[in-house]
């Protein structure tokens, strides 16, 4: 797999709590289902129950089009990098391992 497999996606959820659509935490599914070309997300909080369907992305979003090709790698900011590498220096060598 390469890079330039991947797509810029950009979350269109809806908020957890709105006034029309309550969607339970994560935690709580036991499972999930998302079937093509259907908007919605089918959930089931318990084995025993029935799915529960509900329209869980932001009204604004467009199915049709396609976000844009990733044409460079994801890489982390050199910012970053250098606080990873001194934490590194704190780290024993025994929790290393990663």
């Amino acid at each position: 797999m390469n890079f330039a497999d991947l797509y810029k996606f950009c979350g269109q959820q809806r908020a957890h709590k709105s006034k029309s659509v309550v969607l339970p935490l994560l935690a709580d599914k036991c499972e999930v289902l998302f079937k093509k070309g259907v908007q919605l997300m089918f959930y089931k909080c318990c084995f025993d129950l029935e799915n529960t369907e509900v329209d869980f992305l932001k009204p604004k979003f467009d199915t049709c089009s396609m976000p844009a090709i990733r044409d460079e790698p994801r890489v982390i900011p050199a910012s970053k990098k250098s606080a990873i590498l001194k934490l590194m220096t704190v780290v024993p060598n025994a929790k290393r391992k990663f």
